[in-house]
């Protein structure tokens, strides 16, 4: 074997002794007494312990902390969704309310609270299919306030309005609490009468009614005395459907009208007079002549 000239050992030496200084810096292991193979499955022991000892805890909490992150996010769409759900049910609740409001308004009278025409003809449809059995009937009461045109012209609409709703409160206070007061239009009103089975029930609340009706209020400082015509109609008596009825009704109410006290009939142009017991003839041609409204001394209503 020839030996290595001197500039190439020292060389060899240099490399070496850079191999071992980097080996010792890399680890921070003393293995100045190991072997090469040593002081290498030394280093990679080290390494690999380093390694085991270090990565598995980072490991750990970028995986705790990634759990975390999420339930923070779970949390708060969890509080938006239950925020919308509270805005959503009270939206609902509103809606709600807004339709029923808007429903009640669509089938009743502002001014009085009662009925208006519309509901009246789906009550008296519904009340006239549960009475075709036979077993009970169905009446209509058609009630007009006389000369109510004279409290508007001289007293003024407001003076009107305030003694409609009171007649409406004392029509209401007069019938049954199944029965049903409408306002029928202007100063007209409709009570609706179901399950009847004596038809005197229906006279005596007609009388009734009247009785409430007639007399004297005093609004605003104004005291009038006002009367009430009635006329009524009884399924199947008088009719089989709404029109017939009603139209019974109203010719039976302006009958009424035309035979009360203080009235005097006129007579159409053609000078007949419709018969009272036909439904069918225009009783309205027998409209009394106006008359002034008795002013009256009594108590204030």
């Amino acid at each position: 074997m020839s030996e290595l000239n001197p500039k190439s050992a020292t060389q060899v030496l240099l490399r070496k002794a850079r191999t071992e200084e980097s080996s010792q810096d890399a680890h921070s292991t003393d293995l100045s007494t190991a072997s090469g193979d040593q002081r290498f499955e030394a280093a990679n022991a080290s390494s690999l312990r380093r390694r085991r000892a270090s990565d598995a805890p980072e490991d750990d909490l970028l995986s705790l902390s990634g759990v975390e992150e999420k339930l923070r996010i779970a949390k708060r769409e969890n509080e938006f969704l239950k925020l919308r759900n509270r805005e959503l049910t009270q939206a609902l609740a509103d809606a709600s309310r807004r339709g029923t409001a808007a429903d009640h308004l669509a089938h009743h009278d502002v001014l009085t609270g009662l009925p208006n025409r519309l509901l009246l003809m789906t009550r008296l449809r519904e009340s006239i299919s549960t009475a075709s059995d036979g077993q009970t009937q169905v009446a209509l009461l058609f009630i007009d306030l006389d000369d109510f045109k004279y409290v508007n012209d001289h007293l003024g609409h407001t003076v009107g309005d305030k003694l409609l709703t009171i007649v409406a409160a004392r029509i209401l206070a007069s019938i049954r609490a199944d029965d049903i007061a409408c306002r029928y239009g202007g100063d007209e009103f409709v009570v609706l009468m179901s399950k009847i089975r004596d038809s005197a029930l229906v006279s005596s609340i007609v009388e009734k009614i009247r009785e409430r009706i007639d007399g004297c209020y005093g609004i605003d400082e104004n005291e009038v005395r006002v009367s009430a015509s009635i006329g009524f109609a009884v399924y199947p008596m008088h009719g089989d459907h709404c029109d017939a009825l009603l139209k019974h009704a109203d010719a039976s109410m302006y009958r009424s009208k035309a035979g009360r006290r203080g009235h005097r009939e006129i007579r159409p142009p053609n000078g007949a007079l419709p018969e009272q017991g036909d439904p069918d003839k225009d009783a309205k041609d027998t409209k009394p002549e106006p008359h002034d409204v008795n002013v009256c001394l009594a108590t204030k209503e």
